[in-house]
């Protein structure tokens, strides 16, 4: 597992220039339904006023969004503000929105002109599939920032060790992992049933970083298992179980806005993974796409997506986001297909 680690500087002179980087670039792609924009539609060979200015003439832009709902409307509130002119069409979907980007980048059609993906696996291999991407919001990135370097920024890391409890079931709450290991949690404790990529590295972190028992101690408890972490939260929510050790901070804060009766605590030492934004190569919007994936990482687009709780944001100095020192990130390519398949058998033998 990789550290969290206080981001570097990257010099502005050590970046290719955006008019040499985006030289000569034409995307031509036919107009999809939900595409928009002009099938022949270029990125503009200019600086970064012309870049706006052409973006604002497209005047919409499409945003697909493989995080949270929550953070997804903040994101395209702040962004909506900061540029009225360019209307943002939202879509947020899992493993059906990842292929439906795919199916694009292969026949070479419009659809999505930006893309939001907590997989940087995913991005380092379509490294060539999306636009260079340098403007006021991305100038200053600092080294981390970046998971495929001036197009593919990590706009933030999503905490996944997140200890939440319905208050009617358990009034003193939760504040380590041991307090999960508590003979009271019998059979009252959501969790994930198996082994994704990021529930992998969870595992992992949990073996090496917190206990290397710690799944078999638990699993004695019988946790109620579920598909993923979004539906074990909303059993705490529903009282259906009483707590979860693992959730998404945006989709809980969410459902106590609702009036669900949780709360919840951030551990000091944890598990999450990044999130990037790239604006892709055959976007029917390429310069909005451009605009949009740059604002993503202006203090307004962090604040967006990592302030109050959200997450852990890109900018340290981001008011209200959560502090990653101390943080274990997922190290993506560490989780081959047979390392996810060895954590699926030690969850089928542990917990079911």
């Amino acid at each position: 597992m990789t550290p969290w680690r206080p981001p570097v500087k990257i010099p502005r002179s050590a970046r290719k220039p955006l008019v040499a980087a985006l030289s000569g670039v034409l995307l031509a792609a036919s107009l999809s339904a939900c595409g928009g924009g002009d099938p022949k539609a270029e990125l503009v060979d200019g600086d970064w006023d012309e870049i706006v200015a052409a973006a604002e003439e497209e005047g919409r832009v499409v945003f697909y969004n493989g995080s949270t709902q929550q953070q997804g409307d903040r994101l395209v509130k702040a962004f909506n503000k900061a540029y009225p002119d360019i209307k943002v069409t939202a879509e947020r979907g899992g493993a059906d929105i990842i292929a439906r980007v795919e199916a694009q980048i292969s026949s070479d059609t419009t659809g999505a002109d930006v893309f939001l993906l907590g997989d940087e696996e995913w991005w380092v291999g379509h490294d060539e599939d999306v636009l260079p991407v340098e403007g006021p919001g991305t100038e200053d990135l600092e080294g981390d920032a970046w998971m495929v370097e001036d197009k593919v920024a990590s706009v933030f890391g999503a905490p996944y060790s997140v200890f939440v409890w319905n208050t009617d079931t358990f009034s003193e709450g939760f504040d380590s992992y041991d307090d999960f290991l508590d003979p009271r949690t019998k059979g009252k404790v959501g969790f994930r049933g198996d082994a994704s990529k990021s529930a992998a590295g969870f595992l992992d972190f949990m073996e090496s970083e917190v206990d290397p028992d710690w799944l078999r101690k638990f699993g004695q408890l019988e946790p109620k298992l579920y598909p993923s972490v979004v539906p074990a939260t909303e059993a705490v929510a529903a009282g259906e179980v009483g707590a979860t050790p693992t959730a998404q901070l945006p989709h809980v804060l969410g459902l106590i806005d609702a009036g669900a009766p949780l709360d919840y605590f951030v551990p000091e030492k944890g598990y999450a993974f990044d999130y990037g934004i790239g604006a892709l190569a055959n976007a029917g919007n390429p310069n909005a796409a451009v605009v949009f994936a740059d604002f993503a990482s202006s203090p307004e687009g962090q604040a967006a997506l990592a302030g109050d709780d959200y997450a852990i944001s890109s900018r340290p100095d981001t008011k209200g986001a959560i502090n990653g020192e101390g943080w274990t990130m997922l190290e993506a390519t560490k989780f081959t297909p047979d390392v996810i398949a060895k954590w699926n058998r030690t969850i089928d033998e542990q917990l079911k």
